[in-house]
């Protein structure tokens, strides 16, 4: 009698890996993108929250924006006022009263955090 030899079918076994690899890595583009979305909008309120107030128009306009899908996402928060730079920077006459920046300063540790919630979100 000869040895008996174990077939292993490669070929299936790779599409197989390859489509769990698919998988997870739609799972971990979508969690990333939602819980990026939840930290942009916490961003939001915060410079919301600092945001000078005169007419309230500043405040209002304050919006996330978000750029890309999957692994290509990014999300924007600022203002289309054209004088939300002016506020955020200061000119020659005036003072700046930053609330883009340290809106984003604040929210760091939390915008890690979220990253690090999608990526155990998505290799559970």
């Amino acid at each position: 009698m000869g040895k008996k030899f174990v077939d292993i079918d490669f070929a299936n076994r790779g599409r197989e890996l390859a489509e769990g690899f698919t998988n997870d890595s739609i799972k971990l583009e979508s969690a990333i993108e939602k819980n990026l979305f939840v930290a942009a909008k916490a961003v939001e309120n915060d410079a919301k929250r600092l945001s000078p107030v005169d007419t309230g128009q500043l405040r209002a306009s304050i919006a996330t924006r978000q750029n890309g899908h999957g692994e290509n996402v990014a999300f924007q928060v600022g203002s289309q006022v054209e004088y939300a730079k002016f506020v955020e920077y200061g000119t020659r006459k005036m003072r700046a009263q930053p609330f883009l920046r340290p809106s984003l300063q604040k929210n760091k540790a939390f915008i890690k955090d979220q990253i690090v919630k999608a990526l155990k979100e998505s290799f559970k």
